[in-house]
């Protein structure tokens, strides 16, 4: 699946490429600081690895979100993704746009979604919210016993 979004923004599969080039927003690299102590974008190519499906959301040619849907322990659950660069905020409106139909392509294959977010998101949580999910906690986890509220949504929500 490939998508050209606008003149200069498009979603494509996700590449090792994208995983690495990445420059992560300071809030996803303390989610991923908080849950362990591997290098971020080292962390970002091993979700994409083991997701079902990865996109990579680019602008200008530069990724500036990957996301995807990874197998949850929980038969027939999935674990959606994202981590983004600053440079998401400023493509929002259209990368929001996007966003409900790739949503929909996670629940072809899952009847429940379910992740956690760091506290202090608050991009992704009113994102997250804009989308359906409904939120428990927060949760103190991680190495740091850090605030995460849990995130879930049901096929039918």
């Amino acid at each position: 699946m490939f998508l050209v979004l606008a003149d200069d923004r498009e979603v494509r599969p996700a590449t090792t490429q994208d995983a690495f080039e990445l420059e992560l927003r300071d809030i996803d690299k303390r989610e991923i600081e908080a849950c362990t102590p591997l290098e971020h974008n080292f962390m970002v190519e091993i979700s994409r690895l083991q997701s079902d499906w990865c996109m990579s959301f680019l602008s200008k040619g530069k990724p500036i979100a990957v996301f995807g849907v990874a197998p949850h322990t929980k038969q027939g659950w999935g674990v959606p993704w994202l981590l983004g660069s600053a440079d998401i905020e400023d493509n929002f409106m259209t990368f929001g746009r996007w966003s409900k139909p790739f949503l929909n392509r996670m629940f072809e294959k899952y009847g429940v979604l379910q992740n956690f977010v760091h506290a202090e998101n608050k991009i992704a949580i009113d994102w997250l919210q804009w989308l359906g999910f409904n939120f428990h906690g927060p949760y103190l986890m991680g190495r740091h016993g850090e605030p995460f509220f849990e995130f879930v949504q049901m096929r039918d929500s």
